[in-house]
Parts: structure tokens; C-alpha cells; sequence
């Protein structure tokens, strides 16, 4: 017995050990420190930084751990832009620069790593690292710097290209690449240093084909009415500060009494006054539809393909003029070619083929500029701007429309009523049709009581198209809401600058405009009818009181019309006024 009970005990010790050495061989995820949030600090520049008499091939820039390369082609700028390029290579905690043979004389070269530089670990980025050197004995010491905006949204223009020129001929950009350049970076903010001392004309530019030339009508730019003169900030020489494991390389420090001049620009895309159709499709039956980059004035079509009567298309415009859907009288035209003109002024050859009704068709594909749209339909289709089971703002019309155009109507066949108690009574009503274009809108102003439902009702023949064919019955019913499910604005503007008329745009939070005043004098302006949101307000001063913000023009020196920001969030709660002003 005693033998047994000693080789239990013998079991269960060796057991007891086994368990205890399996538990400490479990691996555990370290808890770790706080992560590294420290970008790569530069260990040393081989040759030294603003070396002048430079005739080296090779650049060494060795940082206190390793690195990587990210976005060069986009993050690194050498300025003056050399005749071929740099080469840059890593090689462990070293980044390698191979220079060109040839490289100019008496020029100091600057380096901008924009933000190209970052640890290997965390990716922590090492921001604004510059290296400079000169091909004689001295190093260019001026600097220029500032921002750039979107001239209308008023945001940073981000990786753009600043660029200035020793030639002052407006030409220059056009002509020449430039003879210093730089990036603005995320925030807009550029710097341009080791400059000589004489003006410059500064230009900024997108450069959406990388020439470094403005040569694209799309491409963005910014420029200034005058010349830029860089001014002097004095710099310390770099020096290594050593501690413990960690290099540092100090930075240049200015005096206190050193003012930096800022130069802000504001980049806009010229505006291409050319005409030009965008869209020619045939997407329904019976009809085309002419979409423009601009309004029309006097439009005009010249058909080649067969002869037609003056009257064969009704033309029904956009609000804008700026997009034609014609209806075609003989919706049996299958095809279609013609020249466009506007105010004479030819604009484009189309070549159309028709959307057509019958099945046998079906298979032949509209052609033309743009995507199609499916719509087989010569029956009338009856819609409201007020949702089936939704509401109608209290202040609003109940529009009636038409899917194609009326030719006649009955409205003894439209019957609107009111809910009371579960029933509905009918009520008198007025309708109208819209005074512009053609007949496919149709009003009813009402006078709406407060939560209260309503059923409209529209019968067969109430509307006949051009084709003869009638609508089918449809019928919906709404809610009116009330006066106090909105809030308005009341917004003071005061300036002492009115030789031009200012426009305020109400915008909400995905920037689309709400609502647009436009005002000459300081004073008190209402928006009503706000639903409750939070809005941004844009202030435009319409420098040719066109009633729309425009674009600059470099040749003729007009910069874009001057935008102006709220720089607060306008908060608009239901039943209440909110005040706001702002001194410009």
C-alpha cells in the first residue's frame, strides 16, 4: 500500500512539472512601449550641405536609422530644374544621390525632399529636409515663400508646382521652363530658398503633363500682378548635437525681428470660351437632346440628310439654355444628320441615329456622344414633385409634369382633395401652365393648411402628347408640413468696399449651393425656409456684375474674382431665427 501511494505521489510530481515547464513556453504577444512616432533625423551630408565649388558626382545623406523612399517623382524637386535627372538610391540608413555629368556653372542647386523621406518601421515622415550646393564659390542666400488656394473654394492647392523666372516676359511660362521650382505642400505652403538677388515673376501651375510649360488649356495656374523680390533670412549652419543614441541636426533659427513676407496665390483653370457640344444622343422616342459646355444664344440645326418642314422639332431648353431637347414632330425619322451653329458660329457635324418605338428596332442602338438611357415610351407619364405617402413644402406649387409634350388637355380630369376625417372632399383649383418652353409643366398654387392630407388624382385624358396618345390614371397623396419645420438666416454682411456687387451663397455641408442673394449695399439679408442643417456661407464680390463668379484670364492680367469664407458653421434648428454677422 505504501508502495502504491509513493508512486502516485511520483506520478503526480512529474505530471506537476511537465504542465509547469508547457506554461512558461507559451509565447505572449509583448506589451510593448509607445509607438515610435519620431521621423528619421539626419546623421550626416557628405559633401557637407551648402558646399560651394561643388565638383562631386555623389551626395550621401546618412540618417540615425533606415529608410525608405516614398513618391519620389512627385515628393523630390531639384531646383534649377538640371538637364537630366538625379538618381537616387538606398542603401541601408544612407540615401545615395548620382549627379549627371554636366551641371550648370555658377548656380546653386537646392534639393527638396517634400515629404519623400520615411522610417522603414512606423513610416514616420521627415518633412521639409532641403540639400544645397553651389557650382561656384558662393551660395545663392534669398528665399521667397507663401501659399496657394483655390481661388473659389479657398482650399490648399496641394502638389502643385511653384515656379519662378529670371525672364520677366509674360511669355515666359509658355515659352521657357523655369529657372527655380518647387511643391506646395498638403497645407499649400511652398518655400523656394537659396535665390539670387533680383525680382522674379513667380507663376504656380498644375502641369497635367509634366513638361514643366503651360501648354494645356485645362491646366490650373496662379500669378501674381507684380514681381517678386526674395528677401534674406538669416540661417545657422547645420550642426550635429549629439545625445545618447540619438543624432539631431538643429534647426535654422531666425532672429526675432525677422519679418518673413509671404506671397499668397490663388489658382483658378482659365476659362475656355470655345463653344462645344458635349453630348448628341437619341435616348427616347421621338426626340434628341444637344448638351453644351456653354449657354446657347441663337441656336440653329441644318439637316443633310432629307428635307423637312420649318416646323419639324419643338424645342424644349434647360433653365440654363445650355442643354436642347428637341421632340421630333414625325417620330417615325429614323435618322438624322445636321450641322449646329450658335449665333452662326458652326459648332459640330452630328450624326444621329433615332430612338424608335417598335420592337423590331429594339436591337439597333442609339448612336452618338455620351451613355444611353432606355426609354421606349410614347405613352404620356404623369409625375409630381410631391413623393407618393411623402410631403410637400408648405410654400410650394404642386407641379404637375409630363413625361413628353402636351398637345392638349382637359383638367376637369384632375381633381385634388383634401382629407377630412377619413374621407376626402374635392377641392376648386386653378392650374396653370409654366409661361417657358413647352407645354409639359402644370401648376397648382394652393394655399396648403398645416399637416394636412391631401389626394391628387389624375384621369385618362386630362393630358393628350403630340402623338396622340393619352396618360393613364395616377394618383398619389401627400402631407403639407408647416412654416415651423424651418429656420432661417439672417445674416448682417457690412463692407466698405461696394464698387462692385457681392453674391452670398448658402452652402451645405457636400458644398452644393442652397440658396444665393446678391446685394450692393451693407444690410440685413434673410434666407427662410432653411430646413435644420449646418451651412457654410461663400461671399463672392462680382467684380463685372455678371451675377456669377469667373475664372481669371493670365494674358489679360485679371485675376479670379475675389471668394471670401464664413469662417463659422451656421447651425439652423426648426421655428428659429439664427443671427450671424460678418464685416468684411
Amino acid at each position: 500500500m505504501q508502495k502504491k501511494f509513493s508512486q502516485y505521489i511520483s506520478f503526480f510530481g512529474i505530471l506537476f512539472v511537465m504542465l509547469f515547464i508547457v506554461s512558461c513556453a507559451n509565447i505572449v504577444a509583448p506589451t510593448g512601449g509607445p509607438q515610435d512616432v519620431t521621423p528619421p533625423l539626419v546623421k550626416s551630408f557628405e559633401p557637407l550641405n551648402y558646399s560651394s565649388n561643388f565638383k562631386e558626382r555623389k551626395i550621401k545623406i546618412t540618417f540615425n536609422e533606415f529608410v525608405l523612399l516614398a513618391d519620389q517623382a512627385n515628393q523630390i524637386v531639384v531646383s534649377p530644374p538640371p538637364a537630366e535627372e538625379f538618381e537616387y538610391i538606398i542603401r541601408g540608413k544612407s540615401l545615395l544621390i548620382n549627379l549627371p555629368k554636366e551641371l550648370k556653372d555658377s548656380v546653386t542647386y537646392t534639393i527638396y525632399f517634400g515629404e519623400s523621406i520615411k522610417d522603414i518601421t512606423e513610416g514616420n515622415t521627415l518633412t521639409g529636409l532641403e540639400y544645397a550646393f553651389s557650382t561656384c564659390n558662393y551660395i545663392d542666400s534669398l528665399s521667397v515663400s507663401g501659399s496657394v488656394t483655390d481661388a473659389f473654394t479657398l482650399e490648399p492647392s496641394k502638389n502643385v508646382y511653384v515656379l519662378l523666372y529670371r525672364s520677366l516676359a509674360d511669355s515666359a511660362p509658355m515659352k521657357h521652363k523655369p529657372d527655380y521650382v518647387t511643391k506646395t505642400n498638403a497645407n499649400g505652403l511652398f518655400s523656394l530658398s537659396n535665390l539670387a538677388n533680383i525680382p522674379y515673376k513667380i507663376f504656380v501651375l498644375s502641369d497635367m503633363n509634366n513638361d514643366l510649360m503651360y501648354n494645356l488649356p485645362t491646366e490650373a495656374i496662379a500669378f501674381t500682378d507684380s514681381l517678386i523680390t526674395p528677401q534674406y533670412i538669416p540661417r545657422k549652419k547645420d550642426t550635429v548635437a549629439s545625445k545618447k543614441d540619438s543624432i539631431t541636426v538643429k534647426k535654422d533659427s531666425l532672429p526675432t525681428k525677422t519679418v518673413i513676407k509671404q506671397t499668397h496665390l490663388k489658382m483658378f483653370v482659365p476659362t475656355d470660351t470655345t463653344q462645344k457640344l458635349l453630348q448628341a444622343r437619341s435616348n427616347k422616342y421621338g426626340q434628341f437632346k444637344l448638351v453644351f459646355k456653354y449657354p446657347t444664344t441663337n441656336l440653329s440645326i441644318q439637316v443633310h440628310n432629307r428635307v423637312l418642314p420649318a416646323k419639324w422639332k419643338l424645342d424644349d431648353y434647360s433653365i440654363k439654355k445650355d442643354t436642347l431637347i428637341a421632340w421630333l414632330l414625325n417620330p417615325a425619322i429614323d435618322t438624322l444628320k445636321f450641322s449646329v451653329f450658335d449665333n452662326g458660329v458652326f459648332i459640330d457635324s452630328v450624326d444621329l441615329s433615332i430612338k424608335q418605338k417598335s420592337t423590331e428596332n429594339a436591337s439597333k442602338k442609339p448612336s452618338g456622344k455620351g451613355s444611353p438611357i432606355d426609354d421606349n415610351s410614347v405613352k404620356p407619364i404623369v409625375y409630381f414633385n410631391a413623393k407618393a405617402s411623402g410631403s410637400l413644402p408648405y410654400y410650394m406649387p404642386l407641379k404637375i409634369s409630363v413625361s413628353n409634350p402636351v398637345d392638349s388637355t382637359d383638367f376637369s380630369k384632375i381633381i385634388l382633395s383634401e382629407k377630412i376625417d377619413s374621407n376626402y372632399k374635392a377641392l376648386p383649383i386653378e392650374i396653370k401652365a409654366s409661361e417657358t418652353g413647352i407645354k409639359r409643366h402644370f401648376f397648382i398654387n394652393q394655399k396648403w393648411k398645416a399637416k394636412t392630407t391631401y389626394q391628387i388624382l389624375v384621369l385618362p385624358g386630362a393630358f393628350k402628347n403630340i402623338y396622340g396618345s393619352k396618360n393613364d390614371t395616377t394618383k398619389i397623396t401627400f402631407t403639407s408640413n408647416t412654416v415651423e419645420d424651418y429656420g432661417r438666416l439672417l445674416f448682417t454682411f457690412k463692407t466698405s468696399d461696394f464698387q462692385a456687387p457681392y453674391i452670398l451663397q448658402l452652402l451645405n455641408d457636400s458644398k452644393a449651393v442652397i440658396a444665393e442673394k446678391s446685394t450692393t449695399k451693407s444690410g440685413q439679408l434673410i434666407f427662410d425656409n432653411l430646413p435644420p442643417a449646418s451651412y457654410h456661407l461663400r461671399i463672392i464680390r462680382d467684380a463685372n456684375n455678371n451675377g456669377k463668379w469667373d475664372s481669371g484670364d493670365y494674358l489679360r492680367k485679371i485675376q479670379p474674382e475675389a471668394v471670401f469664407s464664413f469662417p463659422e458653421v451656421i447651425t439652423i434648428r426648426a421655428n428659429w431665427d439664427s443671427d450671424f454677422e460678418f464685416t468684411l
